[in-house]
């Protein structure tokens, strides 16, 4: 779990971090001055977005297989005896 949420923040913050950049050169002045326009593309960073989007998969796929082979016990029933010997539900 501490992967998957992990790569959840640093996903989140990077692109966080990608939307004030973007905005930033998105709203100063003239886009089409020096590289600016270059640099649109690259500023949410989408090769380490998705990189994180496939390590959080793969640790999600991974949680899923080994949850699906744990077996289950059932919870036991209100007809067997509880502490000092008394049935559970039953006050004396």
């Amino acid at each position: 779990m501490a992967v998957f949420g992990s790569c959840f923040l640093a996903a989140v913050a990077i692109f966080l971090i990608g939307a004030v950049n973007y905005f930033s050169i998105a709203s100063d002045g003239n886009i089409l001055e020096g590289d600016k326009l270059e640099r649109l593309p690259e500023a949410f960073r989408p090769k380490w977005l998705i990189g994180l989007a496939i390590a959080g998969g793969v640790t999600w796929l991974a949680a899923l297989i080994d949850l699906g082979r744990v077996t289950r016990t059932p919870p036991p029933s209100l007809s067997e005896a509880g502490p000092a010997g008394t049935k559970r539900g039953v006050e004396r």
